[in-house]
């Protein structure tokens, strides 16, 4: 056990750290009200790696002062001063894409890389048994699973290094030798075009003595060559034979290439999964493309990128995504242009969960204004397709929303059990980009403006459920993909193989006279 001076002097340590990066957080903010954005964001950077490690030394308090009375002279009832860190409300950045901000400057998660072990939840069935209810009798998730970094290390180990991950777009290595590195639960991979054409995925990682390979976001590449030792690999990641390796006993070439991850594509969209004996990817999607295979989304080109850096769990933005009853009051052009209560659900097997919302008046899509102003829509859409935006999560960490016009995605990748990034990006059909008055700024900023709104009433969550004053709440009869989201989360922190379903298809009057969200897919493929 540690002695009570040495629980007192961490404890002065974080209040210290604490009080002087709150004040120079202020400092920051005052900058940039007065136009000095450059190096407010630089001085906003510091200040948040400061508060980060005032966080960690906050963390440790947390788990230090439930034994506090057995060593500590200060005794059980001054512990709870000690936690009291409050993070400060998240710095956004924004935007566009150049040829080599793809997918590739993923900010690293920082989670551990895989002991090959796998780890036990340290949530109990029990203690997300209300979750896994009718969402007419169910509560939301525990408090405890968007704060523990023990419940986000089983998330990372379990979900993210054995789940389909959606990480580019296959023009983004469109070339032979065309490549891009993304940065997933603490490993480094490369996404490449092959000789042969064909997309692969390898750890970047020399075979050797393990030093880093390619060091370049993205760009071209002939073959692979370790900086170190000079170790060479041709583009489908064989080995070529090295320098003085004749004498070595049991050494084959063959066997010694770069280690394969394995990938696949859909419409266009990569996805990874870390895992040696990933599950098919056709259970892991499901039903979900036989609603929107007849969509040309492969065709579809990046014409804007936002990165944003939220304090909230990633689980707290899905869930916000997944539902719209928040936005007659946080996003009011939004539930302008497609009132919440007006649209339905879409059904089938997988792990996703979607819904439409309904265009209303003569409004054409969802931007500042609402109209196309004579850009072309995807091809393909239909009468029906033209009135609706189509939203789906897939699990565990990509947003998907279709408008008649172009696609968004967000990707929500964790930081720490307090943090997230969000990659959010637009695509439209190159008919539209080839325009020379083709312009997106307006479905660019009105998502910007609502993703910023999003953030910040997720980061009021991300506060509230810290309170030990907060409980599981219930359910609305409109946030039935956020339940069904919950219930997924639930399943797997069980893992007792019982699948919660959530019935979706009941129609509800959702508060409007006349107006009710209707279920109806969307029309069969001719």
């Amino acid at each position: 056990m540690l002695p009570g001076s040495l629980i007192q002097l961490i404890v002065k340590i974080t209040q210290q750290q604490i009080k002087h990066g709150a004040n120079q957080l202020v400092l920051a903010r005052e900058m940039v009200e007065d136009t000095s954005l450059t190096h407010a964001r630089f001085r906003s950077d510091r200040v948040q790696r400061q508060l980060t490690r005032a966080v960690t030394l906050d963390n440790t308090i947390r788990h230090l002062k439930k034994t506090l009375p057995c060593y500590c002279p200060l005794g059980s009832r001054h512990a709870e001063q000690y936690s009291i860190f409050t993070r400060p409300s998240g710095w956004y950045s924004m935007r566009s894409t150049d040829a080599c901000s793809s997918d590739t400057d993923r900010e690293d998660t920082g989670m551990a890389p895989s002991t090959d072990r796998p780890l036990s939840s340290p949530v109990s069935p029990a203690e997300v048994a209300g979750t896994r209810q009718a969402t007419e009798q169910a509560c939301t998730l525990p408090s405890r699973v968007y704060h523990d970094p023990a419940v986000l290390r089983f998330e990372s180990e379990n979900w993210f290094r054995k789940e389909w991950l959606f990480v580019g777009r296959d023009h983004d290595a469109a070339e032979k030798g065309g490549f891009f590195r993304v940065r997933i639960v603490g490993e480094d991979i490369i996404v490449v075009r092959g000789s042969d054409m064909h997309l692969r995925a390898f750890a970047n990682v020399c075979r050797h003595r393990g030093a880093t390979i390619v060091q370049d976001e993205c760009g071209q590449l002939v073959r692979f060559q370790c900086p170190y030792h000079a170790w060479i690999y041709d583009l489908e990641g064989r080995l070529r034979p090295p320098r003085h390796i004749d004498s070595l006993v049991n050494f084959n070439c063959d066997e010694n290439g770069l280690h394969e991850v394995a990938l696949t594509v859909w419409q266009g969209f990569i996805f990874l999964n870390l895992d040696k004996s990933p599950e098919p990817f056709d259970e892991h999607l499901g039903e979900f493309p036989a609603h929107f295979n007849r969509f040309d989304l492969h065709e579809l080109r990046r014409a804007k990128r936002m990165d944003y850096r939220v304090n909230a769990n990633w689980k707290a933005l899905m869930e916000n995504y997944a539902e719209c009853y928040h936005c007659p009051g946080v996003h009011p052009l939004l539930n302008h242009i497609t009132p919440y209560n007006l649209g339905g659900y879409l059904g089938g097997a997988g792990e996703w969960a979607a819904s439409w919302m309904e265009l209303t008046s003569d409004y054409e899509t969802l931007s500042t204004d609402g109209y196309l102003h004579d850009r072309p829509v995807i091809p393909t859409m239909r009468d029906d397709d033209l009135k609706r935006v189509y939203y789906a999560w897939i699990w565990p960490n990509l947003l998907f929303s279709l408008h008649p016009d172009f696609l968004m995605t967000h990707q929500v990748w964790p930081v720490d059990a307090e943090s997230s990034t969000v990659i959010c990006e637009l695509y439209f059909h190159p008919v539209a980009m080839d325009r020379p008055d083709f312009d997106p700024s307006g479905p660019a900023e009105f998502w910007d403006i609502t993703n910023r709104e999003d953030w910040h009433v997720c980061e009021l969550q991300q506060a509230g459920t810290a309170s030990r004053f907060h409980t599981p709440g219930r359910y609305s009869e409109i946030e039935k993909m956020v339940h069904t989201f919950d219930a997924c989360v639930a399943d797997k922190y069980a893992g007792d193989g019982a699948r919660t379903v959530i019935v979706r298809e009941s129609v509800k009057d959702w508060g409007v006279k006349g107006h009710r969200r209707q279920d109806a897919p969307i029309p069969a493929d001719d």
